[in-house]
């Protein structure tokens, strides 16, 4: 990798380029952008956090776009039906992939541009408002409350509820989607 001399021109420039960086100058890519991919230790040896062992099902369609399904099962990668809960998630490829839908258009019109901005904004919000505040209110360590613990036990006992905990674990579904009457009348069991 070189320096850049600074005279050239691009339509976006990414900061940072691990999992979310790198997806979003990609998927930009894709749709024509001309790109800058900035990193401060830019050497390819470089260690890059990132966070791989388990990839949610919420990320392979934008795996898909970028390109990257079939080699990263070339490189070793087993597809499996595993239901996996963790505390933090892999949610760099969605949302960079909202970003770049809601804004690719608009590069290179400041009052558009703005516009796009706003517009991802209320769509990320949309989508994952509920999943963070479920996410910082397990997180606060508070007890598990009777409703709860209802809820959990009945997932690993339900197919159905299972079902519907690794949807909203996945980001397929809000958590709202846990009171579906469906749900609650096999949790109530």
């Amino acid at each position: 990798m070189s320096a850049s001399s600074g005279a050239e021109h691009y339509d976006v420039a990414i900061v940072g380029a691990s999992t979310a960086g790198c997806t979003a100058a990609r998927l930009f890519a894709q749709r024509g952008a001309r790109v800058a991919l900035i990193e401060r230790r830019p050497a390819l040896d470089a260690h890059k956090t990132v966070c791989t062992h388990f990839i949610q099902s919420s990320a392979a369609p934008t795996i898909e776009k970028l390109g990257l399904a079939r080699l990263i099962e070339q490189r070793g990668a087993v597809d499996n039906s595993i239901d996996l809960w963790t505390r933090a998630s892999i949610w760099a490829f969605q949302s960079t992939d909202w970003l770049v839908q809601e804004t690719a258009g608009a590069l290179g019109d400041r009052v558009e541009l703005d516009a796009a901005l706003q517009r991802y904004r209320r769509v990320h919000r949309r989508r994952l408002l509920g999943h963070f505040l479920t996410i910082s209110d397990f997180a606060s360590g508070r007890p598990i409350n009777p409703i709860e613990r209802r809820l959990h036990r009945a997932a690993a006992r339900d197919r159905v509820v299972h079902r519907a905990f690794e949807r909203v674990g996945s980001r397929r579904r809000s958590p709202a989607s846990m009171l579906d009457p469906r749900v609650l009348v096999r949790v109530a069991r």
